[in-house]
């Protein structure tokens, strides 16, 4: 039997970064940790969305944060039509929020142009939300992982991290970021 050699298919995507990379990516840019998941492995419930109405200051006066950010059902529907995400932990909620939005426009120009990033904490890009007239920076601003109903800390467990303890958002060591990619 004689086997023909077929030529190794060009990927569609010649700049697209590996998995590694996207990780070196966000170390570089300076989070404390990077690690790739399967978006599977993001857990979301409505009880999240309840604890931005009834406990932080920026519900319903800030663009990016319940009721004005997704709906959890799609939420449901976004994280179904990704595989992987880089989940990230940094040192503070701005940082976080900066650096997906900064991760998210390197993997899109990288051949990953479904990239979405999710921050941590209410956009505070500007002060007061321009609620009336719009969003003045909608390429930066991004809602919150818990601001979608995702359950950062069952998330960060079940990607074996752990996470300092449940305490007020102004004395937390960590903060964690989504950049979904595929």
């Amino acid at each position: 039997m004689i086997h023909k050699l077929q030529k190794k298919k060009k990927s569609p995507y010649p700049h697209r970064l590996k998995n590694s990379e996207c990780v070196q990516e966000a170390l570089g840019l300076g989070c404390q940790d990077a690690k790739i998941i399967s978006a599977e492995t993001v857990i979301t419930g409505h009880w999240v969305k309840l604890k931005c109405q009834y406990g932080c200051p920026s519900f319903a006066s800030v663009l990016t944060c319940p009721p004005y950010s997704p709906t959890l059902e799609d939420v449901w529907d976004l994280l179904g039509s990704y595989h992987l995400a880089l989940l990230i932990r940094c040192e503070s909620d701005e940082f976080t929020r900066n650096v997906v939005v900064e991760l998210e426009n390197r993997f899109v120009s990288s051949g990953f142009h479904k990239a979405f990033g999710l921050g941590s904490g209410p956009c505070r890009l500007c002060a007061p939300c321009e609620m009336e007239s719009g969003c003045k920076f909608p390429e930066k601003a991004r809602p919150s992982m818990t601001a979608c109903g995702i359950d950062v800390y069952k998330t960060v467990q079940n990607n074996g991290w752990t996470s300092s303890p449940l305490l007020p958002f102004n004395q937390r060591k960590d903060h964690f970021g989504l950049v979904l990619i595929d």
